[in-house]
């Protein structure tokens, strides 16, 4: 199983001061049969649903190519893959997932950092200031 780390931008319609909000998810990638599943880990007290996004299956690539199912070499540090019409950023992996794609000949680049997202940044200003 290989591991990476990813976000992606949600248009905030319900909230007053953020146009949008990232989220950081987890996609794990199956090499014994090319399944992908999609993870949110879980925020005490965030507001949205969060758990899994993308429970463990093949994912058709986007059109037109949508005959075809993502594989191993569609995931890498600084690549965007569209699940379902989400299209996720990838940041990071962990390191058997960097030195099993560096084994097949795949150069890995180094992490990317992830936006801050602005509803986060303005929850943690409002804890932290004094009551």
């Amino acid at each position: 199983m290989l591991c990476f780390e990813a976000f992606f931008q949600e248009t905030a319609q319900e909230r007053l001061n953020f146009v949008y909000c990232i989220r950081k998810v987890k996609i794990f990638f199956f090499l014994e049969d090319g399944t992908i599943q999609v993870l949110e880990p879980t925020i005490n007290n965030s507001g949205i649903p969060q758990g899994t996004l993308i429970r463990r299956q093949q994912i058709p690539l986007p059109a037109p190519r949508n005959d075809d199912f993502y594989s191993v070499l569609d995931f890498n540090i600084g690549k965007e893959v569209e699940l379902f019409g989400r299209v996720y950023k990838i940041t990071n992996c962990d390191k058997y997932t960097r030195i099993f794609l560096n084994r097949i000949g795949v150069h890995v680049p180094d992490a990317i950092n992830i936006p801050p997202d602005p509803y986060t940044v303005q929850r943690e200003k409002v804890s932290l200031t004094p009551k």
